[in-house]
């Protein structure tokens, strides 16, 4: 177990820090994440620290359209409210592996999809817990522009 500061708490098995939320505005002015809408990714999201994360991909290996966010597939989509267009410019991430795959089995369209396993370093960027109905342990991941996660992502 690691060590917690008394700002420190755990969610499905993520180690989150309150320092979380001074990073994240840190990287939103210096252009990290390139454009994105106001406010995006939310104050509340953490700076990434080896939290080991699955993805929903389609290749194996992945590949850089693996990780193309909802936003940029849909550049003129409109969203209802501006959580969940910045939702949109991230990329989805599941904490644990049995998640991933439950989520798999009830949505069809990720039922032809496999799931990578990737770790996310200090430098990758930004996450925020954003769980839904169909899973309490999912993530949004805001990376910084100049990643590769699919050298860093492997199929399971």
């Amino acid at each position: 177990m690691p060590n917690l500061n008394s700002h420190s708490y755990i969610w499905c098995g993520v180690v989150l820090c309150c320092v979380g939320e001074y990073i994240t505005s840190i990287y939103n002015s210096m252009g990290n994440f390139g454009k994105l809408p106001l406010n995006c990714p939310p104050p509340k999201a953490i700076g990434t620290s080896n939290q080991i994360m699955y993805r929903f991909v389609n290749s194996d290996p992945p590949t850089p359209s693996d990780f193309i966010s909802l936003k940029k597939k849909n550049p003129g989509k409109q969203y209802p409210n501006s959580t969940l267009e910045c939702q949109a410019c991230g990329l989805s991430l599941y904490t644990k592996k049995q998640d991933a795959i439950e989520v798999k089995k009830k949505i069809p369209r990720l039922r032809k999809l496999k799931i990578a396993r990737g770790t996310l370093s200090p430098n990758s960027g930004v996450i925020k817990h954003t769980p839904s109905h169909n899973s309490q342990c999912h993530y949004t991941w805001w990376m910084h522009i100049n990643q590769q996660p699919w050298n860093y992502f492997q199929v399971i």
